[in-house]
This record gives C-alpha cells, structure tokens and sequence, in this order.
C-alpha cells in the first residue's frame, strides 16, 4: 500500500480499474513526489488493435479520479516490459 496525497492505494485497487477498462496489454506504475506530496503515474500499453490510445488514457484517468479521487497521470507508451509480479510494476523515483 502507498498513500497518494492522503488516499490509501492499494496496488491491487490499480490493477482492477486498468483491468476493469480493457485494451491494456500491459502497464507500469511511477510513484514520486511532486514537492512534498506523493504522485502516481501510470505507463500502459494499449493492446494491438487499438484505435484511440490516447482516449484509452483519458479514461483511465477519469476512472481513477471517479474510484479513488486521485488525479492520476496515465501516459501511452509503445510497449513495456512482461511483469510475472505485481512488486515489479511498481517503481519509486528512487528505483529509476
């Protein structure tokens, strides 16, 4: 568990809304700080037949800010490493 600007997030509470969504084949997660707050940012990669990446992203966003009331950066990137496990996904600035 990380708290994100007071909120207990749950890295199972963030695979069920990107899975919940569909069409991510694959996703990583940013937590940093933005001046004293902690921050969370999330990679994904639209599966292979998608046709609006970046309304996939945009989704995504609202579904956080409606399920969690975070404000969530989601970016689309080409393509992502395979995970076997969910501590894998999860990266700390300090991990970069």
């Amino acid at each position: 568990m990380v708290v994100i600007r007071g909120v207990n997030v749950f890295p199972t509470a963030v695979e069920e809304i990107i899975r919940s969504c569909g069409g991510v084949a694959e996703y990583r997660v940013h937590v940093g700080k933005d001046q004293a707050l902690a921050e969370l940012k999330i990679e994904i990669e639209p599966q292979a037949p998608c046709a609006d990446p970046t309304g996939l992203a945009q989704k995504l966003q609202q579904l956080f800010q409606d399920l969690l009331s975070l404000r969530v950066s989601v970016q689309t990137v080409p393509s992502l490493p395979r995970f076997e496990l969910k501590a894998k996904r999860w990266l700390r600035d300090s991990d970069r």
